[in-house]
C-alpha cells in the first residue's frame, strides 16, 4: 500500500491552522494550504499565528494544481460551495477527502461533487481553540474521529499512518455514524446558545441555568437520531458534559466567535437542518426552532449595522 504524499489542507481558521501546523512540519509528506491567490496574499503578508508562533507552510492556487493523494477540508458550512470550485483541479481518481467540517451534511454535498474521489467521513472533537485577529490559541487540540463504511477500506489505514506520522491524535470508532451525530448534537446545543449569549465556556461551566437551553437543543437531535435509526441517547448529553468540564474556560465555540466577530455563522448546518430533517421524521423541534429565529435575527442586525457604517 502507498503512503499519502501529497496533502492539501484548504480552510485556515482555528481547526485547520492546528491541523497545517502539524502538517507542515511533516518531513515525510509535501504539504500545502490550497486557496485562491488573493487568500494566498494575504496569508503570506499575514501569516497566521499558532498559540504565538507564525504558521509557515506552502501555498498553492489552482491555475498551479496538482493531484492531492488528500484533501482536508476545514471550512465553514456556508463556505463550502465556493471551497469546492477552488478544490476541483486538486482533485484526482485517487484523491481522499476529509471534512472536518462542522454538521452531517458536508460528506453527502462533497460526494456528489466529487464521485470519483474516496471520502472519509470525519469529526473532531475535544478541541478548544479560539482564532482571533490572526492568532490560534488552544489548550487542547483535539481528537479526529474518522472511518469509512466499508470498515476495511485501505485509506482508513493511509490515513491514520499519516496522522500517527504528523502527531495528530486519531479514533477509528466501531460506529463512526453515532460518533457524527453525537458531535453534531454538541453543536446544535453548545454552538447555538453560546453564541446567543456570547459567552465563553466558563459560564456552562460554572451556572446551571444556561445548560437548560443547551440540553433542551441536544434533546431534540437525539430524538431525530433516534427517529432516524442512529443509537444516541439522553445520558449522551451526560457524556458531553464530563468534556465540557475539560475545556479552558475562557475558550469560545466557533459559532460564539463569529458571533462576536459579526461573521455569518452556521446556523443553517446546525438547528436549519434539525428542522429540516425533524419534519420529515415527524419530530418536534420548538427550541432549535427558536434558536433558529434567534441567531438568524441576530445576524440581520449585525449585517444592518455594517451597511450603516
Amino acid at each position: 500500500m502507498e503512503n499519502i504524499k501529497q496533502v492539501g489542507l484548504i480552510g485556515l481558521g482555528a481547526i485547520g491552522g492546528i491541523i497545517a501546523e502539524k502538517l507542515a512540519h511533516t518531513e515525510e509528506i509535501d504539504f500545502t494550504v490550497l486557496a485562491d491567490g488573493k487568500r494566498i496574499d494575504r496569508y503570506l503578508n499575514h501569516p497566521l499565528k499558532i498559540n504565538g508562533k507564525p504558521l509557515y507552510a506552502d501555498y498553492l492556487p489552482p491555475d498551479a494544481a496538482i493531484p492531492m493523494d488528500l484533501i482536508i477540508v476545514a471550512v465553514k458550512h456556508h463556505h463550502l460551495q465556493a471551497t469546492m470550485e477552488t478544490m476541483k483541479p486538486f482533485v484526482g481518481e485517487n484523491t481522499i477527502l476529509i471534512s472536518l467540517m462542522n454538521g452531517i451534511v458536508s460528506e453527502q454535498i462533497l460526494g456528489e461533487a466529487f464521485p470519483q474521489t474516496t471520502i472519509l467521513p470525519a469529526m473532531i472533537v475535544r478541541i478548544d481553540a479560539v482564532r482571533e485577529n490572526g492568532n490560534v490559541q488552544f489548550s487542547n487540540p483535539g481528537v479526529i474521529h474518522f472511518g469509512h463504511p466499508n470498515g476495511d477500506h485501505p485509506a482508513i489505514e493511509q490515513v491514520a499512518g499519516l496522522f500517527k506520522t504528523a502527531g495528530i491524535e486519531y479514533i477509528v470508532p466501531e460506529d463512526l455514524d453515532r460518533d457524527m451525530w453525537w458531535k453534531w448534537m454538541i453543536n446544535v446545543g453548545i454552538n447555538q446558545v453560546s453564541a446567543i449569549l456570547q459567552a465563553p465556556y466558563r459560564l456552562f461551566q460554572q451556572e446551571e441555568l444556561p445548560n437548560h437551553l443547551v440540553d433542551a437543543a441536544m434533546g431534540e437531535v437525539i430524538a431525530l437520531a433516534q427517529a432516524e435509526g442512529i443509537n444516541l441517547v439522553p445520558e449522551d448529553i451526560e457524556e458531553w458534559k464530563k468534556v465540557l468540564m475539560n475545556l479552558h474556560p475562557d475558550m469560545k465555540t466557533s459559532m460564539c466567535q463569529d458571533m462576536l466577530a459579526q461573521r455569518k455563522t452556521e446556523v443553517e448546518a446546525f438547528a436549519g437542518v434539525v428542522i429540516e430533517r425533524a419534519k420529515k421524521a415527524g419530530v418536534e423541534t420548538p427550541t432549535n426552532e427558536m434558536l433558529f429565529k434567534v441567531i438568524r435575527s441576530m445576524e440581520l442586525k449585525n449585517q444592518l449595522q455594517k451597511n450603516a457604517l
